[in-house]
């Protein structure tokens, strides 16, 4: 017997309307998206559910694409969720090529790596993790650049899976913070390894000094990045107000921006 039937896959195509994201990030789900999800045919019923549900708007040609997100996301615990939502907001936010991207960014978050595996275990259909000989995460990447635009759009993604929710922002600037307020706490550079959730081992720092350094930089970047969602009644310096300064400077940042702001802003 063929799987799926020839019918659902009719309906599927249907479905798509044409939009290769749709049938793509559908085929990836129905194949098994993480430990949680239930089985086959009835994975396939939920996808077929949202053809039978669907109704035109106007207003948003991608209401079919966000009705399978939707029914993505809500695959994921919701003990986990924060943490998830965490992750995508610095992906979306705040990325770069090099091979210890998911190490600060767990490191920023203190997220241990069987923390990761089952904040991302539920959306494999929309997020690729490249790896290492080791089988380590790298890298994050999306499959279509929609599941993104889907994330950061409240009114699509709606207030709970929204990365632009305040909630998310505030936990992405409150673990940056944290970094910087912490990181100083090492003797010298080369102890910095211990802040990471694990072992880079394989992968190449992005500036090509130590992955401490990393960590400090990137941290500092995505203060600045998510600076508006700062309580009011604190000022950014008052985040940084414990930041061993000199420390920054004389280990990490002789000759970037980021040391110069902190020249400028140190007693």
């Amino acid at each position: 017997m063929t799987w799926p039937p020839k019918k659902a896959v009719d309906q599927l195509v249907d479905q798509s309307a044409g939009l290769f994201a749709y049938a793509t990030s559908a085929i990836r789900y129905m194949s098994g998206d993480g430990a949680n999800c239930p089985g086959l045919d009835e994975r396939l019923n939920a996808v077929l559910d949202l053809g039978k549900a669907r109704t035109p708007d106007a207003d948003n040609p991608f209401s079919h694409l966000d009705s399978l997100y939707l029914l993505i996301m809500t695959r994921i615990p919701p003990s986990v969720l924060p943490n998830t939502l965490a992750v995508l907001c610095f992906r979306i936010n705040y990325t770069w090529g090099a091979d210890n991207q998911v190490v600060l960014y767990c490191s920023l978050l203190r997220l241990s790596l069987p923390d990761f595996h089952a904040a991302i275990s539920n959306i494999y259909s929309v997020l690729a993790v490249s790896k290492s000989v080791t089988d380590m995460p790298l890298r994050l990447s999306f499959y279509h650049a929609s599941f993104g635009e889907f994330l950061q759009d409240v009114e699509r993604s709606t207030p709970k899976f929204s990365i632009g929710a305040s909630d998310v922002y505030r936990r992405c600037t409150a673990a940056s913070a944290e970094t910087l307020n912490r990181l100083p706490c090492y003797g010298n550079a080369g102890e910095l390894s211990a802040a990471l959730s694990w072992s880079p081992r394989y992968m190449a720092p992005i500036w090509q000094q130590s992955h401490g350094h990393d960590l400090f930089t990137v941290a500092t970047c995505s203060l600045f990045t998510f600076s508006e969602f700062i309580d009011p009644d604190e000022l950014i310096l008052t985040h940084l107000s414990s930041v061993n300064r000199r420390f920054a400077i004389g280990w990490f940042m002789k000759s970037s921006g980021i040391a110069t702001f902190f020249q400028r802003v140190g007693p």
